[in-house]
């Protein structure tokens, strides 16, 4: 059974307070796999973010790789080192999420009001016939993908698929590509063009669009075509 949007935004909620609790920091760091393990699907992690965010309990949102650190009084520090890669053996990635601390305690619940407006976010982004994937809230906020070219055909297909995996030699044979790695170096530029749109600098492995070997590729934001 899908788990409501009010649902999904308690559980990121509880693992930020659960954060603030233990770390006494503003921002906390907490490890993406957190909130991989709540299968939120829709919305993902960044769209409840988004939706805290416009909420105003959310300041800002960071994605780094670093490792934990004790410092001379025995207390555990996270250490950043890259926006892009682990950067040595023990580091791993993290979300590092800055709450507005007058605003937090109202901000993080979803009022009648909030919900109506976390739904116009989520539902925002539509893709048309001649491959314009735009922001239906701010239209300048708008990418294109060329028709009938292989990016063009593999979003196609994944937003056609509703959060479904969609096998990698279908989208191979869809896009007219040759070979599996021609798939994967189009998602990962559709990815990147997908993910500056919606200001998220150095996607993660788990954003926009993931990749499962035997599974194929399914989209992790919603996009829906235009009529």
């Amino acid at each position: 059974m899908e788990m409501a949007l009010e649902e999904k935004i308690k559980r990121v909620v509880a693992i930020i307070d659960e954060a603030l609790t233990v770390q006494k920091t503003n921002p906390v760091y907490i490890p993406d796999t957190y909130f991989s393990q709540q299968n939120l699907g829709f919305p993902t992690p960044r769209d409840v973010f988004r939706v805290l965010k416009e909420n105003g309990a959310i300041k800002k949102i960071e994605g780094w790789w670093g490792h934990d650190k004790i410092t001379k009084d025995g207390k555990r520090v996270f250490v950043k080192t890259s926006t892009d890669e682990a950067a040595t053996d023990e580091d791993y990635s993290v979300y590092a999420i800055e709450v507005d601390e007058k605003n937090w305690v109202v901000g993080k619940k979803l009022t009648k009001g909030s919900a109506i407006k976390a739904a116009a976010i989520l539902d925002d982004w539509i893709f048309n016939e001649e491959g314009l994937l735009y922001s239906k809230s701010n239209p300048e906020k708008k990418t294109k993908f060329g028709k009938n070219t292989g990016r063009y055909k593999i979003l196609n297909a994944l937003i056609d698929a509703s959060g479904s995996y969609v096998p990698t030699e279908s989208l191979r044979e869809s896009s007219d590509k040759g070979e599996n790695r021609s798939v994967q170096k189009e998602i990962g530029e559709i990815k990147k063009r997908i993910a500056k749109l919606l200001g998220i600098r150095n996607p993660k492995e788990g954003e926009v669009i993931e990749g499962v070997e035997y599974s194929g590729y399914k989209l992790l934001i919603k996009i829906r075509k235009a009529k």
